[in-house]
């Protein structure tokens, strides 16, 4: 009997495999298993919440050179860090090999139907989700959630697929 569900997961997977192997600028060191976030803990930070002012805009009329430069300079992103890239109900831990083709890559190419995408410190402390939201159409949001209260932040705990 085959497990339905398995191979749902083993889909989901190979996708996000695929899908990642086209961002350039990182090195990605493992793909685990999305358990940490349910529904009622993202409504808990505030992540679904229509009402939430973004932390920062980034006017949606900027040059690709300035939103990668704001990105940069608002998630304080480098060269050597590890972080890991929320997508597809997976956690993808990964370096930045080279951080300007690491922003713009992840902009443009993490979600196949919009701009944006949600990284996540090593530590697992800090989301950071950058995006083109409903809540104001004329600027890119760059929404900032503290994860501390999170029931496991131990990235041990991760399960790797």
């Amino acid at each position: 009997m085959v497990n339905r569900e398995l191979l749902q997961k083993k889909a989901e997977l190979q996708r996000t495999k695929n899908q990642i192997s086209t961002i350039e600028g990182i090195c990605v060191l493992s793909y685990e298993e999305q358990s940490i976030f349910d529904e009622k803990y993202l409504r808990g930070i505030g992540f679904y919440s229509s009402t939430k002012a973004a932390d920062a805009k980034i006017p949606l009329h900027s040059t690709e050179a300035e939103i990668v430069e704001q990105i940069l300079s608002l998630a304080e992103l480098e060269t050597g860090q590890i972080w890991y890239l929320w997508v597809n109900s997976f956690l993808v831990k990964f370096q930045i090999t080279d951080v300007k083709k690491a922003v713009s890559n992840l902009w443009n190419k993490t979600n196949p139907n919009s701009k944006g995408f949600a990284i996540i410190t090593k530590e697992l402390n800090k989301m950071h989700e950058i995006s083109i939201d409903s809540r104001d159409e004329k600027n890119i949001l760059f929404d900032s959630y503290n994860l501390k209260n999170f029931v496991n932040t131990n990235p041990s705990t991760l399960q790797k697929v």
